[in-house]
Parts: structure tokens; C-alpha cells; sequence
């Protein structure tokens, strides 16, 4: 009999993993949705070769300035008991943001809901630079809080 440790990673001992997907396109794109339902397609493939069940999807039409209201929605989503998804799944981080501190934000705070981010192509180097920029991230708020303080 296998224990919960033998068992596959992405099956977890009462079925398999629930995941959210999280689609973003520009809004300069000719066609954004047909653009949009193309990733969104990709994603679900990604999910069903693994064994993964799709839960939610959630999606943003990204316009300089404007509100993610669907990686908005995700985040809150991610916080609730029972959480309704157990990983979130992307394509690629720069779809959470392109900035690197944002991203290092949504990627924690997922994280400390049991949500993690993976992303459908991982380059070689991704779970590297996902530790990275989230190291980045603390060290530029410790170093925000010693200026702060008149340390710095």
C-alpha cells in the first residue's frame, strides 16, 4: 500500500489538485478575448495532462492603470476557509505582473493562503527567480524600514 508520502505529487490522498487559472492579455491586442480563450484553452490542457481539476478561472484584459479585478477576485478567493483551490495555475509569471515587486506580492500572499503559484512553461531558471524576487522583495522593505528609522 502506498503512504501519502509515495503518492504522485499532483494527486493529493482525496483526489485530484484544485486549481485556479489566471489569464491576462494587453488591451492593445487586436482580437483581446479571442486572445484571452487562446491561453485560457492552453491553461486547461496543461490542468487535464496532469490530472488536475479546474475549479475557477479567472481573467483580466490589462489596461495601463487599471484594476486586475480578476487577480483581485483570485487573491480574495485564495484567503477564504475552505479554500476553494488548493494551486493557482499561469503561463508565465509576467501574466501576474511585469513589475517584480508586484508579482513577488501576489506570489506571497498566495503562498501564505496554500495557494502557490505554477506556471505552465517553466523555464529552466523560474523557481530561482520566483525565490529571488521574493528575496528581493523582503530585503527592499527591510532596507525601506532602516531609512525609515534613520538607519540608512
Amino acid at each position: 500500500m502506498m503512504s501519502a508520502s509515495d503518492e504522485p505529487e499532483d494527486m493529493k490522498p482525496y483526489g485530484p489538485v484544485r486549481v485556479a487559472l489566471y489569464a491576462s492579455v494587453g488591451s492593445n491586442q487586436i482580437d483581446a478575448n479571442a486572445a484571452l480563450q487562446s491561453q485560457l484553452t492552453r491553461l486547461r490542457t496543461s490542468c487535464w495532462k496532469r490530472g488536475w481539476v479546474v475549479v475557477a478561472e479567472y481573467t483580466d484584459i490589462r489596461a495601463s492603470g487599471c484594476a486586475r479585478t480578476g487577480l483581485i477576485s483570485m487573491t480574495d478567493a485564495a484567503g477564504n476557509h475552505p479554500r476553494p483551490f488548493e494551486k493557482v495555475l499561469v503561463e508565465d509569471i509576467d501574466k501576474v505582473s511585469r513589475d517584480a515587486m508586484t508579482a513577488s506580492r501576489y506570489i506571497k500572499v498566495l503562498e501564505g493562503f496554500g495557494a502557490p503559484i505554477g506556471l505552465m512553461h517553466p523555464r529552466q531558471d523560474d523557481d530561482g527567480w520566483l525565490r529571488r524576487t521574493v528575496g528581493r522583495h523582503r530585503t527592499v522593505l527591510r532596507d525601506t524600514r532602516k531609512v525609515g528609522q534613520g538607519r540608512g
